[in-house]
């Protein structure tokens, strides 16, 4: 083993989002590098892959994790893999993120074993006879999440390197029991995203690179195999400061140095994979950024187009793709995609790149935990992996009155479609024509994709954008603020735009069918609302409704009522008892008491009032639910008939019932 290599291909992915809007960042079309993928489904989701010989025949076979067994499938002699051997672990995971894959010669019998990171602690199993895998024993690290399985010291034994919830440690493998007198190397306090082990310095001793939120740390081994402080650099992004989703190592310009490459930000216009080279001098350089699909998370380095330097291999969650750029010294690659089935995020331990098919060529295994391991096998001389172009032939652009749409569309190989309509997850199966209806206003976006019939897929789907377009709504007439009327009428058109109608809506309730004016009776007091939209001759409504909102103001209910004698004779007195009211449900203000005097009686008086043929009585402020009464006398002139008089209150509030603010009360004068 080379020291400061690991043996497999562990690399971090961590979910940062989901995809919002078409992808923006340049992608090569496939170059044919690998064969359509192929998934082997397991019975549970599958949280790690790795690639290595751990059945003794020389040849590389694929180790998963699941949420419950370790499984290998033995590369056959034919290339094919043979069916699942499932070992049973006690990983208890908590997290996607904890179940890392490690394959080296741990107890020096000259065989790989297989060591398993875990919330509950690191797991060994050992190659024995009959290429099988026998569990070990284990050791707890608190919280153990990622590793690297490296010769650290540079006495040919691999070392651990764990990413534990406690920090990095390392644990030295003396005569290979991991239990040897040198004590465990605690390199970090801090949760790291991500671990790897590689000279970064240029001094052939291994360092600890580590990826924590927006940065990447340096710790540089020492001879004493201490490490130093960390050296700090920025994860180099759009604004030099994103976080870190994935981290790799990898010499990807051919100087023979190990350069630190990762992968930051979102959704496309931030997405990017940023390198720093290593220099003569043992320092990382400038960050050079390269623009990537959306989401990119997982990353490894490792030669997959023979050319002898690494390339940098990239998932992104939730977008149905893998990337590869081929760092040529001197350019500045496109990202070249391969499409993958959908998950929306991916592991620590994710992927994986070695010779799975015994071609000699490299191979890539993906942890997916819908679908199950996904392989993109390298494509053999004269294999089809050329993807082919889609073009839309017909459907709207540009504005539109019409809630359906329709498009057509070819492609330049025989084979399928794949569309995907606004802001839908994902790409499903379509045939052309394809029509969508019942569109609401506004804008609307289309991409199709064709799939040829060995399943390459265009990595470019076709996108046309469109707008329903919707009539305007306008209200000329009708209340606002507050009002003192429990009916509230509404006038309205269309502006300078075609209306085939209306539809209105009070108070959030459902929208029906009107006609200006639009007139409601019956309003409670309080708040109120009204809407109306307009509507096409293709029924589609105005997105943006006019609205009004007023406030029915709450009232009053000033009242009176009046009594006197039924008989009365003439020079004696007669005596009227006036009630004034307020029932509510408000108060009253400047309430004002009017009482007649009829003919026939004089000298007539109140407390408070005054005025001789009418009284005027100002009762002021009455509280709801309150009252005041009137005692008004006066002297009997006449000698016969009747004698009535009509008591009124008025209000400066509003009185919504009137019918109660009169009341009469009639005497008979008698001998």
């Amino acid at each position: 083993m080379r020291r400061g290599r690991t043996s497999s291909l562990l690399v971090a992915g961590s979910l940062i989002g989901l995809a919002l809007a078409p992808p923006t960042a340049q992608a090569a079309v496939s170059s044919g590098l690998f064969q359509p993928h192929v998934t082997q489904a397991l019975p549970a989701s599958v949280r790690g892959v790795a690639f290595g010989d751990v059945t003794g025949d020389g040849r590389a076979d694929v180790v998963a994790t699941t949420d419950t067994s370790l499984v290998v499938m033995a590369q056959s002699a034919d290339g094919s893999l043979a069916a699942p051997v499932s070992y049973a672990h006690a990983a208890a995971a908590t997290s996607a993120n904890e179940l890392a894959i490690g394959i080296s010669d741990l107890d020096g019998d000259g065989d790989n074993d297989v060591v398993l990171t875990s919330k509950a602690g690191v797991q060994l199993w050992d190659q024995v006879a009959g290429g099988t895998l026998r569990y070990d024993w284990s050791f707890l690290p608190p919280g153990a999440r990622d590793l690297e399985v490296v010769d650290v010291s540079g006495d040919g034994q691999a070392d651990l390197v764990v990413n534990t919830g406690a920090g990095i440690r390392v644990y030295w493998q003396i005569f290979g029991d991991l239990m040897s007198a040198r004590p465990t190397a605690e390199v970090s306090t801090g949760n790291a995203t991500e671990v790897e082990v590689g000279d970064v310095t240029g001094d052939g001793l291994p360092d600890i690179v580590s990826a924590l939120g927006r940065t990447v740390e340096v710790r540089a081994q020492q001879p004493d195999l201490s490490f130093a402080a960390p050296v700090t650099y920025l994860s180099g992004g759009v604004s030099g400061w994103e976080t870190v989703n994935g981290l790799a190592l990898g010499d990807t310009n051919g100087d023979g140095r190990l350069d630190v490459h990762v992968t930051t930000g979102g959704n496309s216009p931030t997405a990017r994979v940023v390198t720093r080279e290593q220099t003569p001098n043992g320092v990382l350089g400038a960050p050079q950024a390269l623009t990537s699909y959306d989401i990119p998370e997982t990353i490894e380095a490792a030669d997959v187009t023979g050319d002898g330097r690494d390339d940098l291999l990239v998932l992104h969650g939730g977008w149905n793709r893998l990337g590869v750029y081929d760092l040529t010294p001197g350019t500045n690659p496109a990202e070249t995609l391969f499409a993958i089935p959908y998950a929306s995020h991916y592991p620590v331990d994710g992927l994986a790149v070695g010779d799975v098919s015994g071609d000699g060529q490299a191979d890539v295994g993906i942890a997916d935990y819908n679908q199950g391991v996904v392989l993109l096998r390298h494509s053999p001389a004269g294999t089809d992996a050329t993807p082919p172009q889609t073009t839309i032939t017909s459907g709207p652009s540009g504005g539109t009155p019409d809630p359906t749409a329709t498009f057509t569309f070819t492609s330049s190989e025989a084979g399928s479609y794949e569309c995907q309509f606004d802001q839908e997850p994902r790409f499903t199966t379509c045939t052309s024509p394809k029509t969508y209806s019942g569109l609401t206003a506004g804008a609307h976006s289309f991409q199709v994709r064709a799939v040829d019939l060995v399943g390459n897929v265009d990595p470019t789907p076709e996108y046309q954008g469109f707008q329903v377009s919707a009539p305007d709504t306008v209200i000329t007439g009708g209340p606002t603020g507050t009002v003192r009327s429990d009916t509230a009428s509404f006038a309205f058109d269309s502006g300078t735009t075609s209306a085939a109608g209306f539809q209105c809506q009070w108070d959030g309730g459902l929208w029906t069918a009107c006609t200006s004016p639009a007139t409601k009776y019956g309003l409670a007091a309080g708040p109120h609302t009204f809407g109306v939209r307009a509507v096409s001759t293709y029924g589609v409504a105005d997105p943006f409704p006019a609205t009004r909102s007023w406030t029915v103001e709450t009232p009053a209910d000033v009242a009176v009522s009046t009594t006197g004698p039924a008989s009365v004779r003439k020079n004696g007195t007669i005596t009227w008892t006036t009630v004034v009211s307020n029932p509510g449900p408000a108060g009253a203000t400047g309430v004002v008491l009017a009482q007649t005097v009829p003919s026939g009686v004089t000298s007539a008086k109140a407390t408070g009032c005054t005025g001789s043929t009418t009284l005027t009585c100002p009762v002021g402020t009455l509280a709801a639910g309150t009252s005041r009464t009137f005692t008004i006398t006066g002297k009997v002139t006449a000698t016969k008939g009747t004698l009535t008089s009509t008591a009124t209150v008025t209000s400066t509030s509003w009185d919504r019932n009137t019918a109660n603010d009169r009341a009469t009360a009639t005497s008979t004068v008698g001998r």
